[in-house]
């Protein structure tokens, strides 16, 4: 995996990053918000995941 950026926004990192993938046989990229309490441990994500 290789970041390509990561920026402070909102107390927080907005990240973007990149990794090879083997399903689609090419470089995916996607973003990822972590919110500054994600330096003192786990965070919840969207709600939609199982616990």
């Amino acid at each position: 995996m290789k970041t390509i950026s990561e920026n402070r926004a909102f107390g927080g990192v907005q990240g973007v990053y990149t990794h090879a993938s083997t399903a689609c046989a090419c470089d995916m990229t996607f973003g990822l918000f972590l919110p500054a309490q994600a330096e003192e441990g786990p965070v919840p994500c969207c709600g939609s995941c199982p616990a």
